[in-house]
């Protein structure tokens, strides 16, 4: 079977790109030039430096390779051309490294002179459907997503809200707004995020730490190894807000020795204290002469260790 041409293509909506009507709406609502689709070498593209996604060779890509193999990319990417020269893919990352696997040397893109928040919100939009997402790609997608869209907005006499935010990604506000401010956290505090071993609502607490102060966090969990409660964090962002939070105190409250005793509370019921003591007796003496059997006991118990100790030492050297 021959592969597909330029030709081949024929893009009159985006219903064929993107599978629905509400993505439809969202990418003909943007601020679209003149578009052509081309058949472009994989030499000349280029990734965008900050596309939040991340592109990995699963069992998916394998799904994928075969099929390009089979029949071809039947599905289109989108890329603008760069003033340097050659093209900036903006969608379609996981069908250009399946190319490359494929052994293909080219691949079909739309093509248009988009400008940069046009060329963020694609990437971000063409995106969301996936089946799956790292903490940190949504993180990074909502931030960009957000402060795109707020910027179009200005220009255009409109507002963009984290409510219509909400609708596009069908998630509620609230959680937009704490996955935007998780992307405030460091690139390796967000990694630990990935990793789980910093849950998401910790890595919220600590996004309201400065550069330095996350700086703190990361190198004592590299070092320890601890884990960070929902209370450990929002004990930090609390020290943070006042301007209090230096290394040592991070790791005061991150590095907790427990302590080996364990408290035990001890209750002695009435009618057995009636056995030993007379009715005269007031609490204080009570409590005085049990204090004094306790001595007793312990003193005991010490002497009766120091024997054994001495047995057995003298056992040994024979």
């Amino acid at each position: 079977m021959s592969k597909p041409m330029a030709s081949d293509f024929e893009v009159t909506s985006y219903n064929d790109l993107f599978g629905n009507d509400d993505e439809k709406k969202l990418i003909d609502g943007l601020n679209r030039a003149k578009e052509e689709i081309k058949i472009l070498p994989l030499s000349e593209l280029h990734e965008r430096a900050d596309h939040p996604f991340k592109v990995r060779r699963d069992t998916q890509m394998d799904e994928l390779v075969g099929s390009i193999k089979e029949i071809g990319v039947m599905q289109p990417g989108m890329a603008r051309p760069r003033k340097e020269g050659g093209y900036e893919v903006l969608a379609g990352y996981r069908r250009w490294l399946g190319c490359e696997i494929a052994g293909l040397s080219e691949m079909p893109f739309i093509v248009g002179n988009y400008d940069d928040d046009t060329a963020i919100r694609i990437m971000i939009h063409t995106n969301k459907y996936r089946d799956s997402f790292l903490p940190s790609e949504k993180a990074r997608a909502y931030k960009m997503d957000y402060e795109a869209a707020k910027r179009q907005g200005k220009r255009n006499g409109g507002k963009k809200t984290l409510e219509e935010m909400a609708e596009e990604f069908g998630e509620s506000w609230k959680t937009i707004q704490r996955f935007i401010w998780l992307a405030r956290l460091n690139d390796e505090l967000l990694e630990m995020v990935d990793a789980e071993r910093i849950g998401i609502s910790q890595g919220v607490a600590l996004s309201f730490l400065n550069e330095e102060e996350q700086s703190y966090v990361q190198e004592i969990v590299e070092k320890t190894g601890c884990k960070i409660s929902k209370d450990d964090a929002e004990k930090l962002k609390g020290y943070s807000k006042e301007g209090n939070l230096t290394y040592a105190l991070a790791k005061e409250v991150l590095v907790k020795k427990k302590s080996a005793v364990v408290e035990r509370k001890v209750t002695i019921k009435e009618k057995n204290i009636k056995e030993y003591f007379p009715e005269s007796y007031t609490s204080q003496e009570i409590e005085k002469v049990l204090y004094q059997l306790l001595d007793e006991w312990k003193k005991k118990q010490n002497f009766a260790e120091n024997i054994g100790d001495t047995a057995h030492t003298q056992k040994m050297e024979e």
